[in-house]
């Protein structure tokens, strides 16, 4: 897959097919992450990643994942009953 790096965006790379992807370099080795095909949303998607808001995407153990979702998505997004019933429901399946 030929890429070019486009111009006036550090870290941004483009396809042929116009798909955009940044290089992140992982336990010592270089991951390309897909950003999408929409520019902005790229150039968004990327300063996310640069700032630590957005995760690069590696193999986590199921316990790993399942404790940063409790973290991050159900505690912003669900009332305190909402937290609690879905601690239940990570222990009891999980």
């Amino acid at each position: 897959m030929p890429m070019k790096k486009v111009k006036r965006a550090t870290g941004l790379w483009v396809t042929e097919g116009g798909f955009f992807y940044t290089r992140r370099w992982v336990d010592g080795r270089a991951k390309w992450v897909p950003l999408g095909d929409d520019r902005r949303a790229a150039d968004e998607k990327l300063g996310q990643i640069k700032a630590g808001k957005r995760r690069v995407l590696t193999r986590v153990p199921v316990e790993v994942a399942v404790a940063e979702w409790l973290d991050t998505a159900i505690a912003t997004s669900r009332n305190e009953k909402g937290r609690r019933l879905a601690k239940v429901r990570v222990d009891t399946y999980f």
